[in-house]
């Protein structure tokens, strides 16, 4: 004999479904509105509660960069890490580039900052090197220029 509060797959399985949502397409004008509504309301209330989300992939937190830190005694684990624009350099900058790395690098390459990409890492850089040279191959300099 079963346990009176074990539920048994069927029930699992017909609870389950009242919770699966109709395909959009399936819904009535009425349906989408009340939907609307809901949905609406959810976003309000996360929106009000203030947080603040930065959902980047790869960054580690400012306590796990403090680990490292102590390998920056050649310069100061107290120095400012933040560049010209107030991003934390540990964290890897921006997407094209940390401000004062793509201004070096267009002064060593005679080139618009504008032009300059300055990211990625060893792993992924032949990949990396081969989109951007297929993406822009106007600006595409080969390794074996640069190594001169």
């Amino acid at each position: 004999m079963r346990h009176p509060k074990t539920k048994t797959f069927e029930d699992k399985m017909a609870q389950s479904e009242e919770k699966i949502m109709k395909a959009y397409k399936n819904l009535s004008k009425a349906e989408l509105e009340t939907l609307q509504k809901e949905l609406q309301a959810k976003y309000d209330t996360i929106k009000a509660s203030g947080i603040s989300l930065d959902m980047s992939r790869g960054k580690p937190g400012a306590d796990q960069l403090d680990l490292s830190a102590p390998m920056l005694d050649v310069l100061n684990s107290a120095s400012d890490f933040k560049s010209s624009k107030g991003i934390d350099v540990r964290n890897y900058g921006e997407l094209d580039g940390i401000p004062e790395a793509k201004q070096l690098f267009s002064e060593l390459m005679d080139a618009p900052t504008d032009h300059i990409i300055v990211y990625g890492n060893l792993w992924y850089m032949p990949q990396d090197r081969a989109r951007i040279s297929a993406a822009f191959p106007e600006y595409f300099i080969p390794m074996a220029t640069l190594r001169g």
